[in-house]
């Protein structure tokens, strides 16, 4: 079986899947790490594996898809437009037309590459397009657009909200990250659905017992916004500071590095030299990172999974989170501290009570790896997968 793999892909979190890659292959685009996992553990069970994804690191004016091969790896990667409305090198914006010249180069690669299923990621440009192209296809929905819309309420979220319906109102196969995703777009579709969580990788388990040199509370975002929530985030981590100096605070994504937008607040509000802003790193860093954390705060108002969560769990680590935050009491459930993310005050007391209490700090600790592992580990999870790919397709 030839399984396509549609959805947001970084060049760099998948170069070491191809070492005779060209100057061809841009490198530009953010991925998503999650995709990286999936398409390990199917070359790991011996399937040959196509990628589909955006890049903006491509001339729109110029070629429909860049093809970089190796193995039973292919990877197709074909140009983004970089603005939502704005004009992009001679080209109007993505979202004017609902992005239909890269789903047309999309649609093009697919056609070209043999597939025999398609699993395609977020309900957008990427399932519209493997949709247009007649070859059985599995979506799976990542995001509740209704929800992201009435939190971030502007036109491109409206956008891609008539993307998914569109997308949502064809579809014949689905699965969903949550049941928080399953209730959110319920309304949307008619088709089956499926709830197969994220998959987290297979070398994140093997450094849940490192040993912790020092105190370090960790958190990661995605952006800088009112949903990811981070200027309460950093209220709290501020005001614990003050109480335990000896603690050290580190900052993860985009919008958190030296100048970037958390910064800037820090500057705006005095408390610059409670953090270390580490902001965007490739996903092994970030790995590496979360490891070493002591506590991970997480104080996004809507997840429709989690990543950073489950990431977490994996290596031990136990959480502060929303207990409104979408899918994050079922992914979490006992791993941590579930508070209002919205105040300040209740975040720094479950920092709190988790750096105080050593009993329930195990507790957390050892209940997020054991439900990671039974629940989000990569093999569980692209098991799940090659069942819906069989049915799906028709293979036995």
């Amino acid at each position: 079986m030839h399984i396509g793999i549609v959805g947001p892909i970084s060049f760099a979190d998948i170069a070491y899947l191809l070492p005779d890659a060209s100057e061809r292959a841009a490198k530009e685009m953010q991925g998503s790490s999650l995709l990286i996992s999936l398409i390990d553990e199917l070359l790991n069970l011996g399937y040959q594996v196509s990628a589909f994804t955006t890049e903006p690191g491509l001339d729109p004016n110029a070629a429909e898809f860049v093809l970089t091969r190796h193995g039973q790896f292919s990877l197709y990667q074909v140009p983004l437009r970089r603005k939502g409305f704005r004009s992009d090198r001679g080209l109007h914006g993505r979202m004017l037309d609902l992005f239909a010249l890269e789903r047309r180069c999309l649609l093009k690669a697919i056609q070209a590459s043999g597939v025999d299923i398609l699993h395609a990621h977020w309900t957008y440009e990427f399932a519209w397009a493997a949709q247009n192209s007649n070859i059985p296809v599995l979506i799976t929905c990542h995001d509740a657009p209704w929800q992201i819309l009435r939190l971030m309420p502007d036109l491109y979220r409206l956008g891609r909200l008539l993307m998914a319906h569109r997308v949502l109102m064809r579809a014949q196969y689905l699965s969903a990250v949550s049941p928080y995703i399953v209730e959110k777009i319920s309304w949307m579709h008619r088709a089956s659905m499926a709830v197969i969580p994220n998959p987290l990788p297979a070398d994140l388990f093997t450094a849940a017992a490192a040993e912790k040199k020092e105190i370090i509370i960790g958190m990661i975002i995605n952006n800088w916004s009112r949903l990811k929530n981070a200027a309460v985030g950093m209220t709290a981590l501020s005001a614990l500071k003050q109480i335990r100096p000896d603690i050290s605070v580190h900052l993860y994504g985009p919008g958190m590095g030296q100048g970037e937008a958390a910064w800037q607040w820090a500057e705006e509000h005095d408390c610059l030299d409670s953090f270390d802003f580490f902001g965007a790193q490739p996903y092994q860093a970030i790995k590496d990172a979360i490891k070493n954390f002591t506590i991970l705060l997480h104080p996004s108002l809507e997840e429709s999974f989690g990543m950073t969560l489950a990431e977490a769990m994996a290596v031990g680590v136990p959480v502060v989170a929303g207990k409104n935050s979408g899918a994050v009491p079922w992914v979490v459930e006992e791993a941590g501290i579930l508070v209002d993310v919205q105040s300040a005050d209740e975040v720094l007391k479950a920092l709190l009570y988790l750096l105080s209490d050593k009993e329930k700090y195990q507790y957390c600790a050892d209940a997020g790896l054991k439900r990671a592992r039974n629940c989000f580990s990569v093999q569980a999870v692209t098991k799940q997968y090659i069942e819906q790919y069989k049915k799906i397709a028709g293979f036995k």
